[in-house]
């Protein structure tokens, strides 16, 4: 049993192995996730939202995972969209108690795979209020444009230098905000892809 076990674990090592520079081959966190069936991504429409105003989703992460967000993307027409995650202190606590029971599908990146997603994201039939929506922790804004209503907005985040690593059995708002205070942002889309993780922090 131990002979064929070092034959296949000499086997891996050498397949392992660039057969030009003699280097390791290493596979990124994100594609390993979507080949585990790890992987998953959400899109939800909020559609027009007013000037000044915001459309939220709670985010509630499981007690088994991490969340690695490597990318998210936003469509829509007219005024800029920022898209916020917003965290939970002692100081700015988050309650989503109250505020809707609407999970959102969130569908694996791998049609191979069967699991489900462990954390829950849910579409809010409310705006979180100043008291209970946390403290904005990252952000990123999809330019549009308020001088033209016909401006398309698209934009990612860099996995190289910008993956965001969301804690365990936690809490957590994705805010879409419109940042113009005269016009709207119309046919807004949102999309936000992730893997689960049970690597949060490596010393």
């Amino acid at each position: 049993m131990s002979g064929r076990y070092d034959v296949q674990r000499t086997q891996d090592l050498d397949n392992a192995i660039d057969k030009v520079s003699k280097g390791i081959v290493t596979t990124p966190v994100e594609a390993y996730s979507v080949h585990r069936g790890r992987s998953y991504f959400f899109a939800e429409s909020p559609g027009t939202i007013a000037a000044s105003s915001y459309k939220d989703y709670s985010l509630q992460t499981s007690s088994e995972f991490y969340i690695h967000v490597h990318e998210s993307l936003v469509h829509g027409l007219g005024a800029n969209i920022r898209m916020e995650i917003r965290r939970a202190r002692s100081s700015a606590p988050i309650d989503i108690s109250d505020y809707g029971s609407q999970e959102v599908y969130l569908s694996p990146s791998n049609d191979v795979s069967t699991r489900d997603a462990a954390s829950v994201v849910k579409t809010s039939t409310v705006s979180y209020s100043s008291a209970n929506a946390g403290e904005l922790w990252a952000s990123v804004i999809y330019y549009g444009a308020d001088v033209s209503p016909h401006a398309l907005m698209s934009q990612t985040l860099n996995p190289a230098v910008e993956k965001l690593i969301l804690n365990k059995d936690s809490d957590y708002i994705i805010r879409f905000q419109n940042m113009s205070s005269s016009g709207p942002a119309s046919d807004v889309i949102g999309q936000v892809f992730f893997c689960e993780s049970s690597i949060g922090l490596i010393d």
